[in-house]
């Protein structure tokens, strides 16, 4: 027991030099009355759900070339509009990269009406729990 602590103990430096590597670091904006507090950062995880999410595009024959596009300006989009002072802590990359996929595969998806209404219903519920939580961040952070 005590050899595999001491190998486990070992690999540990190698796997933050690995995770530093695969981390890209967004730059802070430091204001003249506070610095904000949530550095975004994209990593390793990020990077395997993206490749992920693009194979599964190529496999299904939706539109990967304008999906890729349009998540690079929306993803850039969102990076800088997590600069904003008036954003929230934090702001996730997901909802861009989706708005990315769904624009140019619009056409692709089929829904029956019971799942538009679920659809339209969880957009709402979504929307409602992100209003909640950026004033309550708000609150928090004051």
């Amino acid at each position: 027991m005590a050899q595999i602590v001491q190998k486990a103990q070992q690999g540990v430096p190698i796997a933050q030099k690995i995770v530093e590597a695969a981390t890209v670091k967004v730059p802070v904006v430091v204001g003249t009355q506070h610095v904000r507090i949530g550095v975004p950062v994209i990593g390793i995880g990020d990077f395997f759900f993206g490749a992920f999410l693009f194979a599964l595009l190529w496999r299904f024959g939706l539109n990967v070339g304008a999906a890729f596009s349009f998540s690079v300006v929306f993803v850039a989009l969102g990076v800088m509009m997590a600069q904003l002072p008036f954003m929230p802590v934090g702001v996730p990359g997901l909802p861009f990269l989706a708005l990315a996929v769904l624009l140019p595969n619009w056409r692709a998806f089929r829904f029956t009406p019971e799942e538009k209404r679920a659809l339209v219903i969880g957009g709402i519920f979504l929307l409602a729990l992100l209003t909640l939580f950026s004033l309550l961040l708000r609150t928090v952070g004051r």
